[in-house]
């Protein structure tokens, strides 16, 4: 991150403030949407801001003008992950069809293009495609948000994304808050972990990634934070 990305506090105000800037500068027709990538490490709180944002859009312009396509959606199923090694690295770039995540994000951003999108199930702990309408971006959709850790990795293949985001914010977030929602995340749901192994795996593959994405994400063109506890 460059210290020249401006760093707003995410509250009430600024979040009616960000929705309106974009839907007066992206105002005018286009063949293309609009896609604001959120990215920042893991525990960061990305999907509670995507949510919030997205609110805040659809209510100022009084329609469902934004849907949120969440990278998360693109992990690798658990049984994909045991036949390549990988489960005990769940999580990492690596444990992602980031080509699949790609194509997508092509395709959305064809401003007329309709496709359902994949979300992630943290009470299975499985990637799922439910074609209901609620997982649908229909053609009225102008703003995509989508989040996730490696956005803005600056990596291949996910640097290979960048060119496609209208927007690039990133979420900075102190490594206990990340921590603190981490271990919550971990031990809930039917495959849940015990208090070590959440421990543990928060130790040995989530500090790694938040590392990761805080030393190698590109500069933002928004910083945002979460207000002190």
């Amino acid at each position: 991150m460059t210290a020249s990305s401006p760093t707003i506090i995410i509250n009430q105000a600024n979040l009616e403030h960000l929705a309106q800037d974009l839907l007066t500068k992206y105002q005018a027709p286009s063949s293309s949407r609009i896609i604001i990538a959120i990215a920042g490490p893991p525990g960061s709180g990305k999907s509670t801001f995507a949510s919030m944002i997205t609110k805040h859009l659809n209510i100022l312009a009084q329609s469902t003008v934004a849907a949120i396509v969440p990278m998360d959606g693109f992990h690798l199923t658990n049984s994909q992950l045991q036949s390549r090694n990988l489960t005990h690295l769940k999580g990492a770039p690596q444990t992602f069809d980031t080509q699949a995540y790609l194509t997508l994000i092509q395709t959305l951003k064809n401003a007329s293009s309709t496709e359902y999108y994949p979300t992630y199930d943290r009470s299975l702990h499985e990637p799922v495609l439910n074609k209901g309408s609620e997982h649908l971006i229909s053609s009225e959709i102008k703003f995509i948000i989508t989040e996730g850790n490696y956005l803005l990795l600056d990596q291949p293949p996910w640097s290979e994304i960048h060119a496609l985001y209208t927007q690039k914010w990133f979420l900075k977030t102190s490594l206990k808050q990340c921590e603190n929602w981490l271990y919550e995340r971990h031990t809930i749901g039917s495959s849940s972990k015990s208090q070590q192994q959440a421990n543990l795996h928060i130790k040995n593959v989530d500090k790694p990634n938040i590392n990761l994405v805080n030393q190698n994400s590109v500069s933002a063109d928004l910083n945002l934070t979460w207000p002190a506890r």
